[in-house]
């Protein structure tokens, strides 16, 4: 008998992250303002812009000009919109190295030289890139993603919202039984229009603000913005870095159910990792702020570790006046139960409350935000090591690390783009509340000058990323390279290695100017295409070797102004030959004797 059987039907859990996933590209017309607007699951629209790391660190205050974009942008959304960054870094370097060997140089030789560079670029996304003797940096592909969710239009009733979902099924059930459709019904037809065209206007209104804010530094542009296939296509970068192996290659299919796509490779939940196919997965949240912060205080930990990672922070902002009000009913509540507790400790949050109350009047927010960082790799032993490097450096920079543990999975979907985190807050609650000045200072959005999009050169930048040069547009003409360092550093590895890029990109002609005798051999390999001596092109000399006399000073001169007139368009100033001998002699007396 079967009611007398013991096996039930597993209940079907409610909220689900995987059910919050996009799954529906609300517009593909590019003329429309709602293209590549994402329809959610709960009814809310959202979307997502993928662009590069702002290159704060490669022109003047660029990290001031990158952190007021970031600041107006945050302090201007609406409330109960939800803002995700996330910073994701591997080492599948294969489509831009495609790029880059799709390039003619027009010569056989830098044909060669091109091929020989990709083989070496792509080898080194595992083994290491070769930037001093005996030092490597993992290569890495760098980008950023910032999305925007906006609450579900019913939301916006407040109570009102219970009381519609009471009449709507007191007359749908009324309704039934005369087999009509209440959606039909003109009162609710009318009401529910409203609440779309109100909340399509105010979506549309804050996206046009967002992309006219943060066009500058971050590149976030219409044209940036990610498509349904592109969305899958980061799943799988972050999470399954193997997937490009032929054990977990897939084929990205927009038409397939998103849930199914992401996520069709077993997981393994490994107490303190996350194990998706053959991929492990460590995280590290932020359990407690600094005292201080500085701008870019987590860019160091981002910039250095030479690993794959995906550094995330989820943004909402509140009512404003709702948390005055709860600051100011906690300070009270503090003053009366302070002779039972601490009247010191009471003080001092009346204080900084204070504080607070100043920095709003001054115009910056109260937010929530949730942080970390998702190491990658192929190994446990691996993703083990990174994640004890990465808590080091956060304690050093007296903030408190999480090294999540029995919920490193659930930790990890509040990396997801697009998926609505802080209802899933519990029991994962790792929601801070910041300042919108603090939060800026410590978000490390800063990075050096990612390249131009033509890869005729391609070369690796400080941070370990792969950058393209392209020699052959206006913005590169008449560049001019000084490469310093210390003993031992790389100077000469860095100076081989720039020359191959320019001869790999079709540039021949070219002026090394140097200190060392080294490079002699190196130049006859290249079919003496690099003049020093502008007297003696046959072979490389060293200019300050022995005493500095005027024809040597002179050759510098000459080989200055040549460079300088752009071979020959330009007029120098009479003044600048004398200039330039007196910079040079200045330099040749900096080099010690011997060296």
């Amino acid at each position: 008998m079967a009611f007398l059987s013991n096996e039930k039907p597993a209940q079907q859990r409610a909220n689900r992250i995987g059910q919050f996933l996009p799954y529906f590209e609300f517009e593909k017309d590019e003329s429309s303002p709602y293209w590549r607007t994402h329809l959610l699951d709960d009814g809310s629209l959202a979307i997502a812009w993928k662009t590069r790391v702002p290159p704060s660190y490669s022109s003047d205050s660029g990290y001031l000009q990158t952190n007021n974009e970031f600041r107006t942008f945050i302090e201007s959304l609406p409330v109960g919109y939800e803002v995700q960054t996330i910073i994701t870094s591997h080492n599948n370097l294969g489509q831009r190295m495609t790029d880059y060997l799709s390039l003619d140089s027009g010569d056989e030789k830098g044909k060669l030289l091109r091929e020989s560079r990709a083989e070496k670029l792509l080898t080194a996304g595992f083994n290491g890139y070769p930037v001093a003797e005996g030092q490597y940096a993992m290569l890495r592909d760098t980008y950023m993603i910032i999305t925007l969710k906006a609450p579900p239009p019913a939301e916006d009733l407040g109570i009102l919202k219970t009381a519609m979902n009471l009449i709507y099924t007191v007359v749908g059930t009324a309704m039934s039984a005369f087999n009509m459709d209440p959606s039909k019904f003109k009162f609710f037809d009318d009401f529910f229009n409203s609440q779309v065209r109100v909340a399509l206007s105010d979506f549309k209104e804050t996206v046009l603000s967002i992309e006219s804010t943060l066009d500058v530094m971050f590149g976030v542009v219409r044209e940036t913005r990610m498509s349904l296939t592109e969305l899958k296509q980061h799943y799988w970068t972050a999470f399954a870095p193997s997937y490009r192996e032929a054990g977990q290659r897939i084929v990205l299919d927009e038409k397939t159910p998103f849930n199914d796509q992401c996520f069709p490779l077993p997981i393994e939940h490994e107490f303190d990792l996350v194990k998706v196919g053959r991929d492990y997965h460590g995280i590290v949240t932020l359990a407690m702020m600094p005292d201080t912060v500085a701008p870019d205080y987590f860019g160091i930990i981002r910039r250095t570790i030479a690993t794959q990672y995906t550094f995330f922070c989820n943004i909402i902002q509140p009512h404003q006046m709702m948390e005055q009000t709860k600051m100011a009913i906690s300070v009270e509540l503090r003053k009366r139960v302070s002779g039972a507790f601490n009247k010191e400790e009471a003080d001092a949050f009346a204080q900084e409350v204070s504080e607070i109350k100043h920095r709003m009047f001054a115009g910056r927010k109260i937010l929530y935000m949730t942080m970390g960082m998702i190491i990658h790799g192929y190994s446990r032993k691996e993703v083990e090591d990174k994640m004890l490097k990465v808590s080091s450096a956060i304690k050093k920079l007296s903030a408190v690390p999480d090294m999540e543990r029995s919920m490193a999975l659930q930790g990890m979907s509040f990396s997801w783009p697009l998926v609505n985190k802080f209802e899933f807050s519990k029991p994962f609650s790792r929601n801070r509340r910041v300042m919108s000045d603090d939060l800026v200072d410590l978000l490390p959005n800063h990075g050096h000058w990612g390249g131009s999009k033509s890869p005729q050169a391609v070369y690796v930048n400080r941070d370990g990323e792969v950058t393209f040069f392209d020699h052959t547009s206006s913005d590169f003409v008449n560049w001019h390279y000084a490469i310093t360092g210390t003993s031992g550093s790389g100077k000469s590895f860095a100076v081989v290695d720039l020359v191959l890029q320019l001869f790999a990109a079709g540039v021949h002609r070219q002026f090394l100017m140097t200190i060392k005798d080294d490079y002699d051999r190196f130049a006859r390999t290249m079919g003496r295409l690099i003049l020093i001596d502008l007297d003696s092109p046959s072979s490389c000399i060293n200019p300050f070797a022995g005493m500095m006399t005027k024809q040597r000073l002179q050759q510098w001169v000459e080989a200055l102004e040549l460079m300088i007139k752009k071979g020959g368009s330009e007029e120098l100033d009479p003044v600048m030959p004398r200039l330039f001998e007196q910079v040079l002699q200045y330099a040749y007396d900096l080099v010690p004797e011997g060296d």
